[in-house]
């Protein structure tokens, strides 16, 4: 089954900003999951395997925000409709991060365009209430509504 854009959580924002590009012939989706550099996609196509565009490599490798799932992309779609080369990536409505351990903290992005995240903890001797508190700041910070699940 095909999903339709607005069920893979397109907003009224991201057309003006597809608009915007002025390239009529690049589609729209939305990254599932990224590994070492290949890209699993949903769009109006179904599922698709991506690769970044040269420009896009170049521009990630020079140290603009890399892609992390969530994000809407544009693609220029194969002639195997299950292949795709990531062109630009859409404006981020919001962004889940943490910092990156190590000496210097930097800014890692986890994840974009979140509207609601789940927060689920056991209620055993793991338990830690500063942890809860820490993921449910996380989250209001990056503009999504929490919904904590207590488990037993």
């Amino acid at each position: 089954m095909i999903a339709t854009l607005e069920q893979l959580g397109w907003k009224p924002c991201f057309p003006e900003a597809l608009d915007a590009l002025g390239r009529p012939e690049l589609e729209v989706a939305r990254i599932a999951t990224e590994h070492k550099g290949l890209y699993r996609l949903y769009s109006a196509h179904g599922e698709l395997s991506a690769r970044l565009s040269g420009n896009m490599l170049a521009r990630v490798e020079a140290g603009e925000s890399r892609l992390v799932v969530g994000d809407w992309v544009t693609v220029l779609v194969g002639r195997e409709a299950r292949e795709a080369t990531i062109v630009e990536r859409l404006p981020r409505t919001s962004q889940f991060s943490r910092l990156r351990p190590g000496t210097k903290p930097i800014e890692q992005i986890v994840a974009a365009n979140i509207d609601t995240v789940f927060l689920v903890m056991g209620l055993n001797r793991d338990f830690n209430v500063r942890r809860l508190e820490r993921y449910l700041l996380t989250a209001w910070q990056c503009g999504a509504l929490p919904l904590p699940r207590l488990r037993p």
